[in-house]
């Protein structure tokens, strides 16, 4: 069925941006964790705060949390990858 064939590959690469080192943490390094804690943000409904930092040699990783009363805490909450 030529209906379900997949599209032909292009002919070049497409044109796709470099990404800097320091997107990514080194997969080379642990990472020293330097802790720090402050609030943010806080209202009645929620409370985001800096729960420390991750050096690297190319950059750093900043450490957030969310806190939430029991009466709006999320049933299933969507899942967010480092």
């Amino acid at each position: 069925m030529d209906f379900f064939r997949p599209p032909p590959r292009p002919e070049r690469p497409l044109n796709v941006p470099q990404v800097p080192d320091w997107i990514h943490k080194p997969s080379d390094e642990l990472g020293v964790l330097v802790p720090h804690a402050a609030v943010i943000a806080r209202s009645k409904q929620a409370l985001v705060a800096l729960a420390g930092f991750h050096a690297y040699s190319n950059g750093l990783e900043i450490l957030l949390m969310l806190r939430m009363p029991s009466d709006y805490v999320v049933e299933d909450p969507p899942a967010f990858e480092s």
